[in-house]
C-alpha cells in the first residue's frame, strides 16, 4: 500500500501542479508579449532532455545546490538538509522535477489550443463590455476543455508510470517512501528474482492504469457532449 500511496501521491501532484504551471505559460505566451518564440524554446528545452539526465542533475540541486544556498542565506537547520532524505517530502520533490521536464511539452499544446480561438470571437466579446477575466473563464477555459482533459489523460498515464526520477534520484528511499510502482516491479523481477510476484504486481497496476483512463475518458466524453 504503501507503493501505490507514493504513486497516487507523486502523480496527482505532478499531473495537476504540470497542467496548471503548462497552461499559465501557455496564456502568457498567448498575449502580445516580446520574444514569444524565445521563451516558447526556453520553456520546452527541458522537455527534449532524457528523464535520467534529468534525475542526476536534480539530484544534485536537491542534494547539494540547494543545502548550501540555504546554508549560505543563513536559514534554519532543517532547511539545509538534503531534501532527498526526508521521508515526509521527498516524493513531492521528485513532482516538481517531473513537472520542470514536461511543463512545456503540454504548454505548447495548450497554446496551439488557445491560437485556434477566432479572433472575432474574443473581440466580440469584448465590443460587448466583456473583461480579460470574463474571457478567459467564460470563453477561452470552456472552448479549451476538451484539451485541458486530453492533457490529463496524457500526464497521468506518462507520471504513473514514472521510473526514471525514483530510481536516479532516490532508488525508492528513503525507507521506501519514494517507491513507485514501476521500481517496485522492476526491483521485484531483477533484483530479487521473483518473477511470479513481479508477474502480479504488474496486473494490479495495469488494472490501475486501466481505472484510472476510464474514468477520465468517460470525463472527457461527457464534457465534449455539454459543449
Amino acid at each position: 500500500m504503501d507503493t501505490i500511496s507514493a504513486t497516487l501521491k507523486f502523480t496527482i501532484t505532478a499531473v495537476v501542479l504540470g497542467n496548471v504551471i503548462s497552461l499559465i505559460l501557455a496564456l502568457l505566451l498567448d498575449t502580445k508579449i516580446r520574444a514569444k518564440s524565445f521563451l516558447r524554446s526556453i520553456f520546452f528545452i527541458p522537455n527534449v532532455m532524457s528523464l535520467l539526465v534529468v534525475g542526476y542533475v536534480w539530484s544534485f540541486v536537491y542534494s547539494n545546490a540547494l543545502p548550501d544556498l540555504f546554508e549560505a542565506l543563513h536559514l534554519p537547520a532543517s532547511w539545509q538538509a538534503s531534501i532527498l532524505g526526508n521521508p515526509d517530502i521527498v516524493i513531492y520533490a521528485l513532482a516538481v522535477t517531473a513537472v520542470w521536464n514536461v511543463a512545456g511539452y503540454y504548454m505548447i499544446i495548450y497554446l496551439a489550443a488557445l491560437q485556434g480561438i477566432s479572433d472575432d470571437l474574443i473581440e466580440a466579446a469584448k465590443i460587448d463590455g466583456a473583461r480579460t477575466k470574463d474571457i478567459l473563464f467564460k470563453i477561452k477555459l470552456p472552448l479549451i476543455s476538451p484539451i485541458i482533459v486530453m492533457c490529463l489523460i496524457l500526464s497521468t498515464a506518462a507520471h504513473i508510470k514514472i521510473f526514471e526520477l525514483p530510481f536516479t534520484m532516490t532508488s525508492g528511499g528513503p525507507a521506501g517512501s519514494s517507491m513507485t510502482m514501476v521500481l517496485k516491479i522492476y526491483n521485484t523481477a531483477f533484483s530479487a528474482n521473483q518473477t511470479g510476484l513481479a508477474t502480479a504486481q504488474s496486473t494490479i497496476f495495469f488494472l490501475l492504469i486501466a481505472g484510472i483512463t476510464l474514468i477520465l475518458t468517460r470525463l472527457m466524453k461527457s464534457r465534449e457532449e455539454k459543449l
